[in-house]
């Protein structure tokens, strides 16, 4: 059963992938690494639903610029329910 330091360590290699965001190559990172499992790590409705906001905005989004926000958006997110 994943635990919150499972989810820590996801967030270390979240927030590495990401980095500043200044690319879409980091930002997109950053998204498939949510994509790819996130949401398997959590044991609470929080952790649940922030991997979620991430994957559906990040897949509406438009612009390089929308998907750049949601990614540190989520990573905010993500920070707050790993808590």
């Amino acid at each position: 059963m994943p635990d919150k330091d499972d989810r820590t360590a996801f967030l270390a290699r979240f927030a590495e992938a990401l980095g500043d965001a200044s690319t879409p190559k980091r930002v997109t990172a950053a998204y498939e690494l949510v994509k790819d499992g996130a949401r398997s790590l959590g044991e609470s409705a929080n952790w649940e639903g922030a991997c979620d906001w991430v994957t559906a905005n990040y897949e509406e989004a438009t612009t390089d610029e929308r998907r750049q926000w949601v990614a540190l958006e989520g990573s905010a997110l993500l920070e707050v329910a790993n808590t």
